[in-house]
């Protein structure tokens, strides 16, 4: 009779703490990382594209864009498991440029706001990742602490994904760049990823900058391109810098080129010269 009252209440004592589970804790957390040898830069800009987007979702059955535009932050998408057929409704949030986005997974069952934080190392890029999950029911939330090895396992998979996309990408030219050089003129590149750059030349204190340039960059030929082209000032007005380019280290561009007439590329460098300037990233 007394282990029979035993373990009434010993069952009672569960039964209280996995209901007290659902009602007092209404969010999990869910935490993973992996760290790959790119910079930053390239990081991001793999874990972005649209293209990658099914990356995310390995276990999916189909993913239907529903919003994707050039933005990013916005974009929306359905996304349905096979092991329930839910569909979930999935928008790329809080999207902070080379720093962090988050995707908000919303179904009847649950809210989830993965977030992807990266952070710079002497060795590449970590990055981090971590799921607030918010069930719709207090059952839902008694339940998930014994499927968070599910989710954590599921995540991995993920982080092995993308890890192996971004080690296989080219380095992303995207950021800023100074010049390392022992004349007396600094020179700062910014390329941004509407296909824009800013190139700010300091001389003896006078700065000359030329803003809203644009560039394009070709990572399928050897030596790699990069065209400039856009000047409106300056001795390069109406002419195009065609160029080369090295990208095999980590945040090091080098780069040369000549100035020819736009859409006449027989003066591009077939190899670095003496006018090679190299640039180290800075952001």
């Amino acid at each position: 009779m007394t282990r029979l009252r035993i373990g009434l209440i010993a069952g009672m004592i569960s039964i209280t703490g996995f209901i007290s589970i659902g009602i007092f804790k209404p969010t999990s957390t869910v935490s993973t990382s992996f760290h790959v040898s790119r910079s930053a830069a390239t990081t991001f800009r793999v874990l972005t594209q649209a293209s990658n987007v099914s990356s995310y979702f390995v276990d999916a059955s189909s993913i239907e864009t529903q919003v994707e535009g050039d933005e990013k932050a916005g974009n929306q998408y359905q996304v349905t498991y096979p092991e329930d057929g839910q569909a979930v409704s999935v928008e790329l949030v809080g999207f902070q440029d080379l720093k962090q986005f988050a995707f908000q997974s919303v179904s009847d069952s649950k809210t989830t706001l993965t977030t992807y934080s990266l952070v710079r190392d002497t060795k590449g890029t970590q990055v981090n990742v971590s799921h607030l999950v918010s069930p719709s029911s207090w059952w839902g939330r008694s339940i998930q602490p014994l499927i968070l090895g599910t989710q954590i396992e599921r995540q991995d998979r993920i982080n092995f994904t993308l890890s192996q996309l971004i080690e296989s990408s080219p380095e992303s030219l995207i950021g800023d760049w100074v010049a390392v050089s022992d004349e007396d003129d600094e020179q700062l590149f910014t390329f941004n990823s509407d296909g824009t750059a800013d190139w700010k030349v300091s001389v003896e204190g006078q700065v000359f900058p030329l803003t809203n340039i644009y560039w394009v960059r070709e990572s399928s030929v050897f030596p790699e391109q990069l065209d400039l082209s856009g000047f409106t000032t300056g001795p390069l007005r109406g002419l195009t810098l065609f160029g080369i380019v090295d990208m095999t280290r980590r945040d090091t561009l080098i780069f040369d080129a000549e100035a020819g007439l736009a859409n006449d590329d027989r003066v591009r460098p077939t190899s670095f010269s003496a006018s090679t300037v190299t640039y180290i990233r800075i952001r």
